[in-house]
C-alpha cells in the first residue's frame, strides 16, 4: 500500500509539473508593445547601435521643454557599460550636451546600483547630429 501511495504522489507531482510546462500563454499586448518599441528605431539608430543588444523595457519619451526626446538603452551582454540612444522626436539635430544630460537622468533609476561613471570614450553620433549614443557605466 505504501508503494502505491508513493507512486501516485510522484505521478501526480510529475503530471503537475509537466502540465505547467507545456505551453506558455501568449501575451499579445506585451508583444505588440515590444515590437512597437523596436520598430521605432531607425536606420541611423542601427548604424550607431550595431553589435549592441536593445533593452525593450528601457524605452522612454521625455519632455524637457520645449523638446521631446526618445531614449533607448543598449548593452553588450555580460558587460558593464550602458549605451543610451538619445534622439529628438522631431528628428532635428541638437547639441551633444543636451543628450548627455537627458541620458544620465534617464538611466540612473533604471540600471545604476553604484555611482554613475560617464564614459565619453563610448560615445557615437550620427553625421547630422540628430542621434547620439551616450556611454555610461554604473
Amino acid at each position: 500500500m505504501k508503494y502505491t501511495k508513493t507512486l501516485s504522489t510522484t505521478l501526480f507531482a510529475t503530471l503537475l509539473i509537466l502540465s505547467g510546462c507545456q505551453t506558455a500563454p501568449t501575451d499579445t499586448a506585451t508583444t505588440a508593445i515590444a515590437l512597437k518599441k523596436t520598430a521605432s528605431l531607425t536606420a541611423a539608430d542601427s548604424q550607431l547601435t550595431k553589435g549592441l543588444m536593445h533593452i525593450d523595457d528601457n524605452h522612454a519619451v521625455l519632455t524637457v521643454a520645449p523638446d521631446t526626446y526618445l531614449l533607448d538603452s543598449f548593452v553588450i551582454p555580460f558587460a558593464q557599460p550602458y549605451y543610451i540612444l538619445v534622439r529628438k522626436q522631431d528628428g532635428k539635430p541638437f547639441i551633444k550636451h543636451a543628450a548627455e544630460v537627458v541620458a544620465i537622468d534617464y538611466i540612473k533609476p533604471r540600471g545604476c546600483t553604484e555611482p554613475l561613471v560617464r564614459r565619453p570614450d563610448l560615445d557615437k553620433q550620427s553625421a547630422d547630429a540628430s542621434h547620439y549614443l551616450i556611454g555610461v557605466a554604473c
